[in-house]
């Protein structure tokens, strides 16, 4: 299956290879022990503003391409999320934990904000190995994006015909780019669908399961995409709790990382141990990079 779509972007802006446009590699690192620890970021659902949908072309000026051979995902750049966040205008306050962080010149500030801006080097493994297998698996299929940044994996599942939840833990990141990046993504003629094709979540991973918990059978998945989620170690309970209750029998989960996240403790191999520990699930490694740092995917279904 072979997919096409053009983006209104300037002339000047033309689509780039996946190779040639990953991201710089740089290791996520904590200042926690600087700032006062916020309580669990309670999970909402974020509705589309129609004031986006109906001007999405005239905000974006331009717009970084990813480009699988005929899949092309567009994404609007990092530093013009504030301009999204205040046409919204539901987050009056900007001085507000994306700030935060790039005071703090960093990609990672734990409880504050997770990184949800970057499009990190799994994203790309993981969209090269959805890209490079069967597609026509996900034409209506059901999916949720767990901590979806910049949504890639999930808008590359919407764009082969799947219906989408996408998640990430702030509600900056989903407001001023998780939307706008569903919205460039879709034909002028398709943007209204957004609030039928997809929905948009915030919050806490704990807190998340909680919501999911109160009514679980809205919130059943084909299929569940994870990228970077498990380089806290205390991650692992909250995104395996989530795919175990929330992933359908017959489905299955993927989970790409790097096979260690220097100072921050997670790796690949103890998060594949504490799954198997739980005993429930079968976790197969299912990619792995050649050369560079090591990066996996690992494939988890129902035993």
């Amino acid at each position: 299956m072979m997919f096409s779509f053009k983006f209104n972007l300037p002339e000047s802006e033309t689509p780039c290879e996946a190779e040639d446009d990953r991201p710089e590699e740089i290791i996520p690192t904590t200042e926690s022990s600087e700032l006062p620890h916020n309580d669990i970021l309670k999970a909402q659902e974020i509705f589309p503003n129609d004031k986006i949908i109906d001007n999405i072309d005239d905000l974006v000026i331009k717009a970084n391409v990813f480009s699988w051979g005929d899949l092309q995902i567009g994404h609007v750049l990092p530093q013009d999320a504030v301009t999204y966040l205040k046409e919204d205008g539901r987050i009056q306050n900007l001085d507000n934990n994306i700030s935060l962080a790039d005071d703090l010149h960093s990609d990672l500030v734990e409880g504050k904000y997770e990184g949800g801006l970057k499009v990190w080097e799994c994203t790309i493994d993981m969209s090269d190995y959805m890209c490079e297998n069967d597609v026509a698996m996900w034409k209506d299929a059901t999916v949720l994006d767990l901590g979806c940044g910049t949504g890639v994996l999930g808008i590359a599942a919407m764009l082969f015909g799947a219906k989408v939840h996408f998640q990430d833990y702030n509600e900056e990141v989903i407001i001023g780019s998780t939307i706008p990046n569903v919205l460039l993504n879709l034909s002028e003629d398709d943007r209204t669908s957004i609030k039928t094709k997809c929905r948009f979540f915030s919050g806490d991973w704990e807190s998340l399961q909680t919501l999911m918990c109160e009514d679980s059978e809205k919130y059943q998945y084909d299929y569940i995409l994870t990228s970077e989620t498990i380089y806290n170690v205390k991650n692992y309970k909250k995104v395996y709790g989530i795919i175990k209750n929330q992933l359908k029998k017959t489905g299955f989960a993927l989970v790409a990382a790097k096979s260690y996240y220097f100072g921050v403790g997670g790796n690949i191999r103890d998060f594949e141990k504490y799954v198997n520990d739980d005993g429930l699930m079968n976790c197969e490694i299912c990619w792995k990079s050649e050369g560079g740092i090591p990066r996996e995917i690992l494939k988890l279904t129902f035993k």
